[in-house]
C-alpha cells in the first residue's frame, strides 16, 4: 500500500492518515490543521494530539501526500505512515524534552522569584539594593527564557511563517514584552522589572502541555497495538517442502503456511488440505470454536484450537482484515467532538483579539497623557493576561483529576471525550462474550440416563477429555475437579496413562466432531449430536436451546448429555437493570450464534441482535447515534471499531490492546457491572471540565477590560493569571468523592 488510505474512503473522497510526530500541545495541533485545511484538494482536515496523527479527506483525484508532508515538516514535524517506524529519538522525545525543560523552570523560577517579592514588598533598604535585586532576577530567568522557553518561540515563528499564529505566538510576544521593559528599565538604573512575568508564562505553558501530552500518550500508537494481536514470525512451507521461519514483514499473498495447535494466524488465507478447529471469538464474538476445512477463508488474528491447518495466503501484512479494522479505528478516533472544535475556533483567534485588545489599551493610554513605559506596562499587561494558560489547563487537568480517581477505582480514561456528553447517552451497546459474560463455559447441567450417576458420567467425560485443549473439555475437566472424582473408577482403566502420564496411543480427535477413547474392551466417546448420528448411536433427547450440548457413550449405549453456557458475570443483571431505570436503552450486538444471544437477551430482558460482524456492529452503533447519544462497552478486537465510533466507547477487564485502544475508557477489573459507576463519575468529571472552561472564559472577559483601562499592573496580570491556573488546578482535585460509590 502507497499511502494510508482509510476505511471511510468513498468514491467522492479519499481519507489519508499521516502519523505525525513532535507535537506536543493541543495549539500545535490546531495551528497545523488549520494549515492542512488550506491545501488545495483537501474538504476537511483533522489533527489530533492524543492520537499523533492528522487525517486529511481529499476530493477523489486530488490526493498530494508530498504537499501535506511539506507542510507537516515546515511546521517543525515530521510524518510518516502507519506503522512506520518513528525516526530519531521516536515519538516520546517531546515528552522527555518539555519535563526536564520545566524542572529547569521551576528551580530557576523560584530564584526569580525570590529578588521580585522583595521588589514587590519595597523591602530594598535604597535604590542601589532595588538594582541589585532587579539584576538578580534577570540572572536567574535566563535559563527558563532563553532555555526553556526556546519551543513556544520556535513554534511562534514557524506558525506565524506561513499564517497559522497560535498561542504559541501570544506567549512569545508576552514574554518579549515584559523582557523588553525589563531591560529597559535596567538600562536606565530603575528597578521596574517584570522578569517574574515572563518566568510564570514559561512556567504555566509547560506545565498544561505536560499534562496534555501525559493525556495524549495513552491514545498513541493504536495502529501498532492494533496488530500486535498477530504474531512477528510464522512458520512458512518452501517450496521443496522445507519449513522455514520468517518474519510476518517477509509473508506475500500465495505463500504457504503452517499452523500448529495454539498458534494464533498470522495473515488471512483460505485452508488447503487440512482441517481443524478455530478459535475466532477476537474477531467475531463467537463463543464456540468453528470447524473449517478446506477453502474456508481464515483470518489473522483466529487461533488454532484443533489442527495443524496450512493456510495459503490472500491478504498479507497491511492488507489484512485486521489491517482494515485498525485503520478504521485510528481514522473513528480522528473525529473530533463538537465542543472541541469550539475552543480550538476560539484559540484561533486569541492573538489577534489579544493584540487589539493591547492596541486599543495603548490608545487609551496615550490619550489620557500617559508617558510611554505606562503605554507599554498597559499592553505587557493585556498579553499577560490575555494569554490562554487557565484555558490550556482547563480540559487537561480535568481530565487529569478524572483520571486520578478513575485509576483509584479500576478504571482508566483514555480520553477526554469521555468527559463531555454521558449524562446524555440514552443507548448502551454491549457485546455478549467476555463483557456481560464470563467468556468461558461452565458445566450447568448434568443429564444422565436411567442407571447412571451424574458422577459417573461426569468423570467418564473428563477422562476423555483430559488431553484437550478445546474450552468444552477444559470446562468439562475443571467440573470433575471441583466435583473431587476420581477419573479411573467407572469401569475404565488405561495402562499406558497410568505408566506414562502421556496422551495414550488410543485416544483420537475427531476434528469437529468429538474425541474418542479406547482400550481393548472399552470405547468411550464423548462429541455432538450430529456425530453421535454418523456413529450410529440414538440420542435420547432434543438440545435446549442456547445451550452447548456434549454427549457421552460407552461402547454402543449413550450415557447421557452434559450442558455447558457462558455464564453472566456477577452484578451483570443489576448494572442492566440500573441503566434500564436511567431511561437508557440496552442492545447486545454480537458475533455469536443466534440461540446463546437470545437466551442472555431474555433473561436480561433486552434486546439482542445476534451474528453481528465488526462492520455490523459500527453500522448499528452509527445509526442509532443518529438520534442520540450512545456507548459501547466490549473486550475483543471484533468490537474496536464499534468501541471507537461510539460517543463513549468502553474496554471491559482482560479486553485485547485493540479494544483497549480504541476505547475511551478501560475497566482495569471487571466487567458491564461497572458501568454504572463509570457513568457517574465521567459525569462528575464532565461537570468540573465545563466549570474550569467557563471559569477560564470568565476570567478574560473580567481581566482584559480591567487591564485595557490601566488598572492592571503587568505584575498583579502575572499573579492574576497564576490565580486562575491555580484556581482550574484546585477545582479539578475537586471531583467528587462519592461519584466512585457506584463504580466500587
Amino acid at each position: 500500500m502507497n499511502q494510508a488510505v482509510s476505511a471511510l474512503s468513498s468514491s467522492a473522497h479519499i481519507d489519508e492518515l499521516l502519523i505525525v510526530d513532535g507535537m506536543f500541545c493541543g495549539g500545535c495541533a490546531s495551528s497545523l490543521e488549520r494549515r492542512l485545511g488550506q491545501l488545495p484538494g483537501v474538504v476537511e482536515a483533522s489533527v489530533d494530539l492524543a492520537a499523533g496523527a492528522a487525517l486529511l479527506r481529499w476530493r477523489s483525484g486530488q490526493q498530494n501526500a508530498d504537499a501535506a508532508r511539506n507542510v507537516i515538516t515546515s511546521l517543525g514535524y515530521t510524518a510518516r505512515r502507519p506503522g512506520e517506524e518513528a525516526a530519531g529519538d521516536g515519538v516520546d522525545a517531546p515528552e522527555r524534552s518539555l519535563r526536564l525543560k520545566f524542572v529547569v523552570a521551576m528551580f530557576f523560577g523560584m530564584w526569580t522569584m525570590l529578588p521580585s517579592i522583595g521588589l514587590y514588598l519595597d523591602a530594598a533598604p535604597n535604590a542601589a539594593v532595588a538594582h541589585g535585586l532587579a539584576w538578580a532576577a534577570a540572572i536567574a530567568s535566563l535559563p527558563v527564557i532563553l532555555v526553556c522557553g526556546r519551543p513556544f518561540y520556535a513554534m511562534a515563528f514557524a506558525t506565524l511563517r506561513v499564517g497559522a499564529a497560535g498561542i504559541d505566538a501570544l506567549v512569545s510576544i508576552g514574554v518579549a514584552g515584559a523582557v523588553a521593559l525589563s531591560v529597559f528599565s535596567l538600562a536606565g538604573g530603575g528597578a521596574d522589572v517584570y522578569f517574574e512575568v515572563a518566568v510564570a508564562l514559561i512556567t504555566l505553558q509547560l506545565l498544561a502541555r505536560l499534562i496534555q501530552l501525559k493525556v495524549a500518550r495513552r491514545g498513541r500508537d493504536a495502529l501498532a497495538q492494533l496488530l500486535d494481536l498477530a504474531p512477528g514470525k510464522v512458520a512458512r512451507i518452501a517450496t521443496n517442502g522445507a519449513l522455514e521461519i520468517v518474519p510476518v514483514s517477509q509473508i506475500a499473498a500465495g505463500d504457504l503456511l503452517l499452523a500448529e495447535v495454539g498458534d494464533t494466524l498470522a495473515a488471512d488465507g483460505v485452508v488447503e488440505g487440512s482441517d481443524g478447529l478455530l478459535d475466532r471469538h477476537l474477531l467475531t464474538g463467537e463463543s464456540r470454536a468453528i470447524r473449517v476445512k478446506t477453502g474456508d477463508a481464515l483470518c489473522a488474528g483466529e487461533v488454532v484450537v484443533e489442527g495443524p491447518l496450512k493456510l495459503r495466503v490472500t491478504g498479507a501484512s497491511g492488507d489484512r482484515r485486521i489491517d482494515a479494522l485498525a485503520r478504521q479505528v485510528r481514522s473513528t478516533l480522528m473525529r473530533k467532538p463538537d465542543w472541541q472544535r469550539r475552543i480550538d475556533l476560539v484559540a484561533r483567534y486569541f492573538l489577534l483579539l489579544a493584540t487589539i485588545a493591547a492596541v486599543i489599551g495603548g490608545c487609551v493610554a496615550v490619550a489620557t497623557g500617559a508617558g510611554a513605559i505606562a503605554v507599554a506596562e498597559r499592553a505587557i499587561a493585556v498579553f499577560v493576561i490575555a494569554c490562554p494558560c487557565a484555558l490550556s489547563l482547563a480540559a487537561p487537568l480535568a481530565g487529569l483529576g478524572a483520571t486520578r480517581r478513575a485509576v483509584a477505582a479500576g478504571i482508566l480514561l483514555r480520553d477526554l471525550r469521555v468527559l463531555t456528553g454521558a449524562e446524555k447517552i440514552r443507548r448502551v451497546f454491549l457485546d455478549k462474550t467476555g463483557t456481560l459474560t464470563e467468556g468461558k463455559p461452565v458445566v450447568c447441567a448434568l443429564k444422565p440416563v436411567a442407571g447412571v450417576s451424574e458422577g459417573e458420567l461426569l468423570a467418564l467425560a473428563a477422562r476423555v477429555e483430559r488431553h484437550s485443549r478445546h474450552p468444552l473439555a477444559t470446562a468439562i475437566v475443571r467440573e470433575a475437579l471441583a466435583r473431587n472424582l476420581k477419573l479411573d473408577t467407572y469401569g475404565f482403566f488405561d495402562r499406558d496413562e497410568e505408566n506414562h502420564g502421556q496422551t495414550p496411543d488410543h485416544t483420537r480427535t475427531v476434528v469437529g466432531r468429538g474425541v474418542r477413547l479406547e482400550s481393548a474392551a472399552t470405547i468411550l466417546r464423548v462429541g455432538s449430536a450430529q456425530w453421535f448420528e454418523e456413529e450410529g448411536l440414538q440420542c435420547p433427547f432434543a438440545e435446549d436451546e442456547g445451550f452447548s450440548r456434549v454427549w457421552v457413550a460407552r461402547n454402543d449405549e449413550v450415557l447421557g448429555a452434559i450442558d455447558l453456557h457462558d455464564p453472566l458475570r456477577p452484578g451483570a443483571r443489576d448494572a442492566i437493570e440500573w441503566l434500564k431505570s436511567q431511561g437508557i436503552a440496552v442492545t447486545i450486538l454480537s458475533g455469536d450464534a443466534s440461540k446463546p444471544v437470545a437466551r442472555i437477551a431474555r433473561e436480561l430482558g433486552v434486546e439482542g441482535i445476534a451474528r453481528c460482524s465488526p462492520e455490523d456492529k459500527v453500522s448499528i452503533v452509527e445509526d442509532a447515534a443518529q438520534g442520540c447519544a450512545t456507548a459501547f462497552v466490549g473486550d475483543g478486537l471484533n468490537d474496536g471499531p464499534a468501541i471507537a465510533a461510539a460517543d463513549l466507547g468502553v474496554a471491559v477487564e482482560n479486553a485485547l490492546d485493540a479494544a483497549r485502544t480504541a476505547s475511551a475508557a478501560t475497566l482495569l477489573r471487571g466487567g458491564v457491572e461497572r458501568v454504572p459507576g463509570l457513568l457517574t463519575l465521567v459525569s462528575s468529571a464532565g461537570g468540573v471540565l465545563r466549570q474550569n472552561i467557563f471559569g477560564a472564559v470568565i476570567y478574560n472577559l473580567v481581566a482584559i477590560p480591567a487591564a485595557l483601562v490601566g488598572w492592571v499592573h503587568p505584575a498583579v496580570a502575572a499573579i492574576a493569571m497564576a490565580a486562575s491556573s491555580i484556581t482550574i488546578v484546585l477545582n479539578s482535585l475537586r471531583i467528587r468523592e462519592e461519584s466512585l460509590a457506584t463504580v466500587d
